[in-house]
């Protein structure tokens, strides 16, 4: 990690306060084959009030991998290291690392690398961008940990991430089938004029943004689309 991007993005974290006493913030180690293990340790030893270290980035931590070795266990080995560390001295080690380019249905497949990595950690989070207010969806799993999602959208004056209240579907919608959820209750049908139990009035549909929201050209594209994703259903399934 450079020196020069640490500064500022501390300045920026912290604004006008001070750094915590416990931080230690350390620019260059060895791989951890190569020594980078025993010199955390060593840190670990010297702090026995330490709860938690992060490695940013990995692909500068793991070293060489040996030769002869599978690439699963190339990938497995290195974090294996990190895991020791975190079982021996009972803290958490956190690695930093990265994701495909390519998306995929399992998030776990978008970890860079084989399935080594996320096979030898406890617990695997991982960052996808998504669409509407949330800037990133969480996706965490692991062997103590249920398995979740969340949207978190980024502050840029702080250089901080807020967790957003509700559901992950209510940030990841459009304007427009937000604001037809919204007023609708989700189970409101334009076309017949039906709806359920408990959804307001017609006349409250009023308060929708326009023209996107209930417009001809948009509204056939949106209602088919929200459909299909199981966010208004057709008349027939609230019979």
């Amino acid at each position: 990690m450079r020196t020069r991007s640490v500064g500022k993005s501390w300045r920026k974290l912290l604004g006008s306060q001070q750094a915590p006493a416990g931080l230690t913030l350390v620019t260059e180690c060895p791989p951890l084959p190569q020594g980078g293990t025993a010199a955390i340790a060593q840190w670990l030893d010297r702090n026995p009030d330490a709860r938690m270290v992060v490695i940013d980035v990995f692909a500068k931590m793991r070293g060489q991998a040996p030769q002869g070795v599978s690439a699963y266990n190339a990938d497995d080995v290195p974090v294996g290291y990190a895991k020791r560390l975190a079982d021996h001295y009972g803290i958490a080690v956190v690695i930093v690392h990265h994701v495909r380019k390519a998306g995929s249905d399992d998030f776990l497949t978008e970890v860079s690398g084989t399935n080594g990595i996320a096979g030898a950690a406890d617990a695997t989070l991982v960052l996808k961008r998504a669409r509407g207010q949330a800037d990133v969806i969480p996706h965490v799993t692991g062997r103590d940990v249920d398995e979740a999602e969340y949207a978190l959208s980024f502050q840029p004056a702080s250089g901080a991430w807020h967790l957003l209240d509700g559901p992950v579907t209510d940030h990841t919608i459009g304007d427009t089938r937000a604001a037809i959820l919204r007023h609708a209750g989700g189970r409101y049908y334009p076309d017949t004029g039906t709806q359920t139990q408990g959804t307001p009035e017609v006349s409250e549909l009023s308060d929708c943004p326009a023209p996107r929201s209930l417009s001809t050209s948009t509204e056939g594209t949106d209602l088919r689309r929200t459909e299909s994703e199981r966010w208004i259903s057709s008349p027939e399934d609230a019979a």
